[in-house]
């Protein structure tokens, strides 16, 4: 019976021990699985966790680079941009400061008060020297085209007249009356010196008139920064009930000028090459008289001298 006893009281032993065990050896299994847990994940040996640390990094050093470039670039362009500014600024103070000189240069101060009470004791002749001769010539007139109302027809036929003492020298091509048809005039004491037409602006066809014309051609010339409000203001006279001798409004005038610029801008061009390149071996420009010359009292002697020339050319 004891040894009975002895033995059981071994194998209960035994089998404690051995549950013991097999708990350990269980919980043992399960720490270490914890601390697999615990080491961080690999990649074919990367540590990915390091690794995105590591780009973050390197992307906010790239965007910081970006950035000093971006602002060290729109510095440069700054420094080019005032660089430029500063040279068309010293270069157009050195051209206003050249003009100014210039200008001081060729001023000629007139003594005004001298010629207050002057009296003219000898008139100049006229300088056509034979006005009785050129009031009867029979020489074929001279073409005498200009943009429409550059010129004041008047102006220009009292200096036709002060030129070569004809009261009549200078005629508007659509101008009739009796006796007077396309600046031909059927008596002998109403002679043309130059026939005022805007071909082709308004068609002519002075190619068909070439053997009641001479083959010179004297072509008035105006600028068409000026010549284009002159034309559109009397046309607002003519046909617009304007006031005349009065000009138009700011607003009416820029919109004449937006609708019709282009389009005379163009005529302005057209009448050139009519008159320079269309008519070459029928007539030949042989002077131009610009207005601006015309009107100033330093130039205008020289053009008129060059005026007189081709007139006496011309035989009048």
């Amino acid at each position: 019976m004891k040894k009975n006893d002895n033995i059981r009281s071994r194998l209960q032993s035994t089998e404690s021990s051995t549950n013991d065990g097999t708990k350990n050896y269980h919980k043992s299994e399960k720490v270490d699985d914890e601390k697999k847990d615990a080491v961080p994940k690999r990649t074919c040996g990367v540590d990915l966790a390091h690794l995105t640390r590591k780009v973050s990094l390197c992307s906010i050093f790239i965007c910081l680079l970006l950035l000093h470039f971006v602002a060290f670039s729109f510095n440069v362009l700054s420094f080019h941009a005032s660089k430029q500014n500063e040279t068309l600024i010293s270069a157009s103070k050195s051209f206003s400061n050249l003009e100014s000189q210039t200008a001081t240069e060729n001023t000629v101060e007139i003594p005004w008060e001298k010629y207050e009470n002057c009296t003219i004791q000898n008139r100049p002749s006229s300088p056509l020297p034979n006005n009785e001769l050129a009031s009867t010539s029979t020489e074929k007139p001279l073409w005498a085209p200009l943009f429409p109302n550059s010129l004041d027809d008047k102006l220009l036929k009292n200096l036709i007249h002060q030129l070569t003492g004809l009261s009549t020298g200078a005629k508007s091509y659509y101008a009739q009356r009796k006796g007077l048809r396309k600046c031909q005039s059927e008596t002998d004491d109403d002679t043309t010196v130059l026939c005022i037409v805007v071909h082709p602006i308004i068609k002519t066809n002075p190619q068909d008139l070439t053997s009641l014309f001479n083959t010179k051609v004297v072509f008035f010339i105006r600028n068409i920064i000026t010549a284009f409000p002159v034309y559109a203001n009397y046309k607002a006279i003519k046909y617009h009930s304007h006031p005349p001798n009065t000009q138009i409004s700011v607003e009416e005038w820029r919109k004449l000028r937006d609708l019709y610029l282009e389009t005379e801008l163009k005529n302005w061009k057209e009448q050139l090459y009519e008159w320079k390149k269309h008519m070459k071996g029928l007539y030949d420009v042989a002077l131009y008289v610009p207005l601006e010359q015309l009107m100033d009292e330093r130039r205008a002697p020289n053009v008129l001298q060059r005026l007189i020339h081709e007139l006496k050319d011309s035989g009048f």
